[in-house]
């Protein structure tokens, strides 16, 4: 059975969009530190980033 995709990270600039619970929500606003951020997260967690329409990011496994 194949594994289904599971968001790991959001990544936003907008603070209307920071909820707390899962997933880790991160508040970024400097483009730089969030390419970073993704990056990073994403070799530490083995994960794929995917820009939304909106702008944000999240960083899924599977």
């Amino acid at each position: 059975m194949a594994k289904s995709a599971e968001i790991l990270v959001y990544i936003t600039a907008d603070r209307e969009r920071v909820v707390s619970g899962d997933p880790l929500t991160l508040f970024i606003t400097d483009e730089a530190e969030v390419q970073r951020t993704l990056t990073d997260l994403g070799r530490a967690l083995k994960a794929d980033a995917v820009r939304l329409s909106n702008g944000d990011y999240i960083l899924i496994s599977g």
